[in-house]
């Protein structure tokens, strides 16, 4: 992740549920790295959200490279 100001951002995982309400199964802060939840029961019903991104200027930018699960 990277762009004007950037100094972190918080990632949160769920897992999907169907009908029932997603589940969180953690958030971590990421300070331009990579985010680790460790291994994933299931290769589908997940998702991701970005809650919160800062810096130190006024124009901020997202860019994510890429995103890789494994199970």
């Amino acid at each position: 992740m990277s762009g004007v100001g950037f100094s972190s951002a918080t990632i949160n995982l769920y897992d999907e549920y169907g009908l029932l309400p997603d589940q969180s199964v953690g958030s971590i802060v990421n300070y331009c790295d990579t985010s680790n939840w460790g291994a994933m029961t299931r290769s589908d019903q997940y998702h991701w959200t970005v809650d919160d991104y800062s810096g130190n200027g006024s124009g901020y930018n997202l860019k994510v490279g890429s995103i890789y699960q494994t199970y």
